[in-house]
């Protein structure tokens, strides 16, 4: 299933780069569209096909489903609801622009839906994991890490207008003082995927021993997928080497479930090394155009950020209940 998921994840990635590139028009009926909407198709055959295997099994309609993946097939009529939505918007009211197409209602119920679809594999391993089975290494695990992989991309495309890859505002706009300064944007833009790129990872870590490469896997898939919108592979060497630093620190201080302070300085570094390496790249091919008191201070509030959430998931982990 995350194989397919991946499948429609990209054919999103077909709409999304035409809107960026602006090769849409006025019409819901689009090449980019046809993509798209063909790749839930397959999703939704594959899913449907698994349903009535199952009640043909014998299982009830509520439970013929894999573990997991009950909410996957709720997910199809989410993803329906809103393309027939997304059809009559677009009609009404033509085609979304910049923003607007992330933030259109009936695009927002076609994310919902995906949404859904992506964290089948992640739901079933959870679940698994609540029920007492272990799991290790990327056999059991690869799956349910590839199911974070694209939930995240996904939350960060929907997030884009506000993401430096993006809208890469350190290098496109100096930091000038005043009540509109986009610095202030660019700054928080760095804080809020910070802390998504380290609350997936820290998820995933806190509950089992992640196999070497999964953090590697959800930095490059993210950040990987979100230059293709714009155009800027450049970054993508800076963001491997900084990954690949990252994860030979997991490795060396073994980031488990059971060493919270382990995953708290990971957390931290994760995003830290990212943004350096974001930065250092901007810096060699088009140049910084914001001061060093901004760019220095946004690495660390990446840092700050990562940390803070895994320290905030640590606490939750903690708590016990009252007795």
């Amino acid at each position: 299933m995350a194989m397919l998921s991946a499948l429609f994840l990209a054919g999103l990635w077909v709409d999304g780069w035409a809107h960026f590139h602006s090769r849409v028009d006025d019409s819901f009926f689009t090449p980019w569209h046809l993509v798209f909407y063909g790749m839930f198709a397959v999703n939704a055959l594959v899913l449907a096909r698994t349903q009535l295997r199952g009640v043909g099994q014998g299982y009830s309609f509520a439970r013929a489903m894999p573990h997991g993946y009950g909410w996957s097939l709720v997910s199809v009529l989410v993803f329906a609801l809103g393309g027939v939505g997304d059809m009559i918007w677009h009609e009404l009211f033509g085609i979304e622009s910049g923003a607007e197409a992330l933030t259109s209602p009936s695009h927002l119920i076609l994310g919902a839906g995906m949404l859904l679809m992506f964290a089948g594999p992640l739901r079933s391993a959870l679940g698994r994991a609540r029920a007492g089975t272990a799991l290790t290494g990327w056999r059991e695990l690869g799956p349910a890490i590839a199911s974070a992989a694209l939930v995240m991309t996904l939350l960060m495309f929907f997030t884009s207008y506000n993401h430096p890859i993006t809208a890469p505002v350190a290098y496109l706009y100096p930091n000038i003082p005043g009540p509109f300064d986009l610095t202030d944007f660019g700054v928080t833009s760095i804080i809020l995927q910070a802390a998504v790129l380290t609350a997936f990872w820290a998820v995933l870590a806190a509950r089992w021993r992640l196999p070497r490469g999964a953090l590697t896997l959800l930095i490059m898939v993210s950040s990987g997928m979100l230059t293709i919108l714009v155009d800027v592979y450049v970054l993508l060497p800076g963001f491997l080497i900084a990954a690949v630093l990252t994860e030979i620190v997991a490795s060396r201080l073994t980031v488990a479930p059971d060493r919270p302070n382990a995953m708290l300085v990971v957390g931290g570094l994760l995003p830290l090394l990212h943004y350096a390496a974001y930065f250092i790249t901007m810096s060699l091919v088009t140049g910084v155009r914001w001061n060093i008191h901004v760019w220095a201070g946004a690495i660390a509030l990446a840092g700050a950020a990562g940390a803070m959430v895994v320290f905030a998931l640590n606490a939750v982990r903690d708590q016990k209940p009252a007795s």
